[in-house]
């Protein structure tokens, strides 16, 4: 459980780590108001996919056709000399729309080849065992396509043709209550028995309806046309008929002639019409019920019974605005309401009445026209071909529906398509308005016959009859609902974001693999130039990305080095709520490529097998060798190398395998596989976890000593008190020397501001930048990550040794809570796995330097947090963690922190001068000597720290100069941690021998000892 804040677009964003002993499946995320669902599971990505073409065609029983697909890998290339295997079955329904069912029957079996295009065609005959005389009748032919590829990867695909006795199915998007002036459009649809669309062109036609209880349709139609499936067809038409009932028919025929037909009755009505177009006991037209001040709400409502009180109330939310009687007679009558600012939401209107001892009811909701909320979101630089590896800047720009820049904030993301194999990402962001308005419903309570009788043996009695002929309409009994009650409907402002699909192993930021020249072990190898070995299936996922003024959205990522296909998916919101989606796909592929297929794992002594794909789409036939090197990615100690000569002509794809064996010498090995042709290169580096064939049981003893220390410690309690079924013994010293390691612990706790206040954001920068500057610097470190994140816990990475065993890690934790330091090492080390993304630490470092900008007042200051005042002391912290920042990571070019420095340095200038002008007021007042402040000490360590140039002249180099030397002569009254600022002041300052005198006092509070070293032991003078 965490606590998280929303920014001012209502969004936030948080981490957590999935505990490593929870089960697949789905999975929850809960706040008060909301959940998001999103699955974790143990899968391979897949490499390519089966797509069948859509069927479109309409067939018959007995009809020979070819149902065609292709096979391509997910970045587009053809999947080659691999037979596709299919079955076809057959399943019969009777009934529409599969009512009833049949057993499944195998019609045949076989396999096709797929061409140089990976296209395939499977023949199929749509034949049946018995005629089938019902007319909604038909068969489900269902043909499974699979096929495994040249490296062992399988891929099922799957579809289905139906035919019957008819083909086509029909449906109509039309009012069944049309008002002629303004009768709109309708959409008329045709789709197969698959529920495939199908572009066909019909005939639609108009019969009047005559009769109230015998209902007669004419033999002719009164207006008649043609329409195209899927595209709107005017009505405009149909303004001339006159008023009243219709039959609408549509007819279309398929391939083979075979007429489909849709039926559906309408009602056309003028707002002129002064009775009812049809019979009918209750008649309510509406033409428009969204109203807004242009667009005022209009209706009919009327009866075609004669003399009839009709009660009319209307309501405004809770209140009651209107109430009369209506006396219509075979009428209608016209209701028009312009809307007003006091309506809200809208209105009800509640109309009823009692005729021969039935009651009838008909609610009108008018109902305020919302404006469009959807935004417009266009592509302005986007590139949908990429290359491995490539730097990539996007720009998008968000518009309001009135075409004007937007302030907006995008969640965006680019993943590896190959996921929505496994589950298919269907995420929306859809906000869903609407009003309150209320429901008003009559109730009757009368009793029409009672009848009491009772039976003696001698008399026998029977009391009158009750008949009751009045209906009581007085508003005012038992309150005002006593007889009309409202009961309000649910709200219907729904905010949607579907479950996602978590990607495993994804990172915000793809970093560089560094890769190291071998020069030894078998078969050394020179250096390896354009080695792919970053298969993140996340390029990035960015969550608070904001417009500018332009409502341009830029961002910058490096594109992961895996062959395959990326979706886009970019969802943005404004502060009102306004909502909008983008998608988008890209690739990324090369002329010449390589592609490994390696297992998940493999277990100790087994005889494994890795498989490579070659794909030519160079334009000209190569020749080349692979090589296969196995290595150990901790120290890169080449194990064995493999070589094969290969052949593929151009536009083709080619097959090559290697084997070892799996040992217990390593835990972990490097893959690497290399083809090279002339020019041509490319090459995947993977980590492959052996598992071991044997329960371990692993004992620790601590062991430690310092310097040149000579110490004895016994071992008899190891080998389980060296017991006999201890086999494959081993012993190992782990010796750590370098404090470093343990501090970088420390930066994940940092990298995520708690909350949005200068000092979290400062230290957050820190963090995030140092991570970035350790990681360039020290590139192995990277690699040292990646083994953490894939191995999970073997005795060479820093996790507790409890890991290796997660079953009984939980229990001996639950047991003995003494132990939970085991689960706290490995979440530190998997949140620093987490940290040396680079693309993570880029946008985190945007997030926070941008919400630090918005922090800093116009006079330099920093406030705590937004809305407070100015404060010298949060301004000092920021710029020292900013200026240290800088010399840390040697880089001062980042134009944004310049801008800020210089800023916060004009505004603690100005406040040097006030302290030194008070000061000097002060001393003259009370005629003492005021030694230098804390705010003073560190205004002149940011000076030095920073080599700020104090402006020549005035005041300001005034106070710098007194503060100096205030400095100077404090040695006596400082603490520890102040006499080490003002060393570090004076020695910049060029006072070397006042300087060495403030060293010389911290040297004579130094302690050391055997266990911790030189140290200080107190932070104040004793």
């Amino acid at each position: 459980e965490k606590e998280v804040h929303t920014n001012e677009f209502g969004s936030f964003t948080t981490e957590f780590l999935l505990p490593s002993g929870g089960l697949n499946g789905e999975y929850e995320l809960k706040t008060e108001s909301g959940n998001a669902l999103f699955r974790v599971e143990e899968y391979k990505r897949p490499a390519f996919d089966i797509l069948f073409a859509v069927q479109e065609e309409t067939f018959q029983l007995g009809d020979s056709l070819l149902v065609k697909g292709t096979v391509k890998t997910y970045n587009g290339v053809p999947v080659q000399n691999a037979p596709v295997r299919y079955t076809l079955t057959r399943q019969s329904y009777t009934g529409l729309r599969k009512l009833f069912t049949d057993k499944e029957t195998l019609l045949a079996s076989g396999n096709v080849m797929p061409d140089e295009t990976g296209q395939f065609a499977i023949p199929l005959l749509l034949e049946t065992t018995k005629p089938e005389e019902d007319k909604n009748s038909f068969f489900v032919y269902k043909i499974e396509a699979t096929l495994t590829n040249e490296v062992g990867e399988t891929q099922t695909s799957t579809t289905s043709i139906t035919a019957g006795n008819y083909s086509l199915l029909l449906s109509a998007k039309i009012n069944k209550l049309i008002g002629k002036e303004q009768p709109g459009m309708a959409v008329f649809s045709v789709v197969n028995l698959t529920d495939t669309p199908v572009n066909r062109e019909g005939i639609y036609k108009l019969f009047p309806v005559t009769g109230a209880e015998k209902r007669v349709t004419a033999s002719h139609p009164v207006y008649s046309g043609t329409f195209v499936s899927k595209k709107e067809t005017s009505l405009s038409a149909w303004k001339s008929l006159p008023s009243g009932e219709y039959k609408l028919s549509l007819s279309v025929r398929d391939t083979q002639g075979r007429e489909s037909v849709y039926e559906q009755e309408i009602t056309l009505f003028s707002m002129n019409d002064t009775r009812p177009p049809v019979e009918t006991k209750v008649g309510y037209y509406p033409l428009n019920t969204k109203f807004n001040a242009s667009h005022p709400a209009s209706f009919l409502f009327g009866t075609s019974e004669k003399d009839t009180y009709v009660f009319m109330d209307v309501f405004n939310g809770n209140r009651h605005l209107d109430s009369k009687t209506l006396l219509l007679s075979d009428s209608l009558m016209r209701f028009d309401y312009p809307y007003k600012e006091e309506y809200g939401g809208g209105l009800t209107v509640s109309f009823s009445f009692v005729k021969k001892g039935k009651l009838y009811q008909q609610q009108v909701d008018l109902e305020k026209r919302l404006p469009e909320k959807k935004l417009k979101i266009t592509r302005e630089v986007f590139r949908d071909k990429l290359s491995p590896g490539q730097k990539e800047e996007w720009k998008y720009i968000v518009k309001t529906p009135q075409g004007l820049p937007a302030v907006a904030e995008m969640l965006a993301t680019l993943y590896d398509a190959s996921l929505d194999k496994i589950w298919k990402n269907d995420q929306t962001l859809e906000v869903r308005y609407g009003f309150r308005l209320p429901f008003v419903n009559w109730t009757t309570e009368y009793v029409r016959n009672n009848y009491y009788s009772f039976w003696f043996p001698y008399t026998f009695l029977k009391t009158p009859e009750q008949v009751y002929d009045r209906l009581q309409t007085n508003l005012s009994i038992y309150k005002d609902e006593a007889v009309i009650t409202g009961y309000g409907k649910p709200s219907k402002v729904t905010r949607k974001l579907s479950s996602a699909i978590r990607v495993r192993g994804g990172t915000n930021e793809i970093t560089e693999t560094e890769t190291i020249a071998n020069t030894s072990g078998v078969g050394s190898q020179g250096e390896v130039t354009g080695l792919r070995a970053n298969f993140a299936e996340t390029a990035f996922f960015y969550p608070q990305l904001h417009t500018n003024e332009k409502g341009e959205i830029v961002f910058s990522f490096t594109v992961p080095e895996s062959l395959t296909r990326w979706n886009f998916r970019g969802y943005a919101h404004t502060k009102g709520m306004l909502t909008g989606i983008i998608n988008g796909e890209a690739v990324t592929t090369k002329d010449f490529m390589l592609v490994a297929n390696p297992p998940r794992f493999a277990r100790e002594g087994d005889k494994t097998s890795i498989a490579a794909v070659l794909t030519n789409l160079t334009g000209k036939n190569l020749t080349g060798t692979v090589t296969f090197t196995l290595f150990d990615p901790m120290t890169e100690k080449i194990i064995a190398v493999q070589k094969q000569v290969f052949h593929t002509e151009t536009e083709k794809t080619t097959g090559i395998n290697f084997f070892f064996h799996a040992d217990d010498k390593y835990k972990l090995l490097g893959c690497r596989f290399i083809a090279q042709s002339g020019e041509f290169s490319d090459g995947e580096q993977h980590l492959l976890l052996v598992l071991s064939n044997q329960e371990r049981i692993v004992e620790t003893i601590a062991m430690p000593v310092r310097g040149k220390e000579k110490r004895e410690f016994s071992l008899q309690s190891l080998y389980n008190a060296n017991s006999p079924t201890a086999v494959n013994r081993r012993l190992t010293i782990e010796f750590s020397g370098n404090p470093a390691w343990y501090a970088l612990q420390a930066l994940p706790v940092l990298s995520l501001p708690t909350e949005d206040n200068a000092v979290s954001l400062a230290a957050a920068c820190y963090a995030n930048t140092l991570a970035a500057s350790v990681v360039k610097a020290n590139p192995r470190i990277k690699t040292v990550f990646d083994t953490w994140k894939l191995q999970g816990g073997t005795e060479e990475t820093f996790l507790s040794n409890l890991q290796k065993n997660q079953e009984i890690k939980n229990i001996w934790i639950e047991e003995s809570p003494w132990l939970t330091g085991a689960t706290n090492e490995t979440e530190q080390i998997q949140r620093i796995a987490t940290l040396f993304d680079l693309n993570r630490i880029q946008n985190k470092n945007h997030t926070a330097l941008t919400k630090l900008r918005e922090l800093q007042h116009a006079d330099g200051s920093w406030a705590w947090y937004k809305g407070m005042k100015g404060s010298r002391y949060i301004t000092e912290f920021v710029t020292k963690t900013l200026v240290r920042l800088s010399i840390l990571t040697a880089n001062s070019s980042d134009n944004e922190v310049q801008s800020m420095l210089q800023a916060a340095f004009a505004f603690l200038h100005k406040e040097s001068v006030k302290e030194y002008q008070n000061m000097l007021q002060e001393e003259k007042e009370s005629h003492t000597h005021i030694g230098i402040s804390a705010a003073a000490l560190q205004y002149l360590y940011l000076i030095a720290l920073s080599e700020e140039k104090v402006p020549a002249g005035g005041d300001t180099q005034k106070a710098y100069s007194c503060f100096l030397k205030k400095a100077s002569e404090s040695l006596a009254s400082q603490s520890l941690n102040e006499k080490a600022f003002s060393a570090v002041v004076l020695h910049k300052a060029g006072r070397i021998n006042e300087a060495n005198a403030f060293i010389a006092s911290l040297k004579e509070y130094a302690v050391q000892t055997d266990e911790q070293g030189m140290h200080f032991a107190f932070n104040e003078t004793p």
